[in-house]
């Protein structure tokens, strides 16, 4: 009997039932080796309904992912600062009007021969009021942009505190006041496309603070002289950044005294705010 199982096609069979109960005839039975191949098959189908389902899960989840990737996501900007610069009225911070005695009537020179002037006046009611008590003084230098120093005229107040005559300031008779091309909505303009709040000051949130900005519209339209009026801002941050904005401003329409275009000198308020 045994020798005719030994050559049934079963016995070719490792997980055949007929050949493990002869291998295993006098075995312990519950050795593991029996158990496996006794199980085999249960095992083997167990297995292959496993994959099965997983391979169909992946596929479901591919195609999910494709739908998704189909649909278009619109994802609202990302704003983490409003930068605000505004222009109040030109008047608040108009520069004291020197005494008529105090003024003499020069001949017309050649721009290249015209002695230091200076470019600003501390007044003793400044309308910006910035919140420390860290001032610019009459001879201080102003910083550019780069935070390497500057190349502004840095002029020294003389004793009586009075501009050279050839300079006229808004409260002379003038014709014709100088002023931006296109007017003060242009001004407006292009200093909101070229002053950039540092990112640093974004990040601290809640600046307010104004930069009084005086210079000189040359006869020929010119910013000249530009510098910080007394205080600036307590953040060194903006007045560089102002200072830097006023060298790359375009030619102003010249003032004009009796038909001739003369020198006047500005103040130009400017409002730095994030919210």
């Amino acid at each position: 009997m045994k020798k005719q199982q030994l050559f049934s096609q079963s016995w070719a069979e490792v997980t055949s039932g007929e050949r493990n109960a002869i291998v295993f005839e006098h075995m312990n039975q519950s050795y593991g080796a029996y158990e496996i191949r006794e199980n085999y098959d249960r095992t083997l189908l167990k297995t292959f309904f496993g994959m099965t389902l997983l391979v169909v899960l992946f596929s479901f989840w591919m195609f999910l992912s494709a739908l998704c990737r189909g649909v278009e996501k619109i994802i609202p900007p990302l704003t983490t600062a409003e930068q605000i610069f505004i222009l109040p009225n030109t008047n608040e911070l108009e520069i004291p009007k020197v005494p008529e005695q105090r003024r003499t009537h020069a001949a017309p020179v050649d721009q290249n021969d015209l002695p230091p002037v200076v470019t600003t006046e501390p007044a003793d009611k400044d309308p910006i009021t910035p919140d420390n008590k860290t001032t610019l003084s009459s001879t201080g230098t102003p910083v550019d942009s780069t935070g390497s120093g500057s190349e502004m005229i840095t002029n020294k107040w003389d004793g009586e505190k009075t501009l050279p005559a050839e300079i006229l300031t808004m409260g002379d008779d003038l014709d014709v006041i100088p002023h931006f091309p296109g007017g003060e909505e242009r001004l407006s303009q292009f200093l909101r496309n070229n002053l950039h709040i540092p990112q640093e000051l974004i990040e601290i949130g809640g600046v307010r603070e104004k930069v009084g900005v005086a210079f000189v519209v040359d006869q020929d339209g010119s910013i000249i002289n530009a510098v910080i009026l007394q205080n600036g801002s307590r953040y060194m941050q903006l007045n560089n950044e102002a200072m830097r904005v006023m060298k790359k401003m375009p030619k102003w329409e010249p003032g004009r005294q009796n038909g001739n275009p003369v020198k006047v000198q500005m103040v130009l308020p400017i409002r730095f705010e994030v919210k």
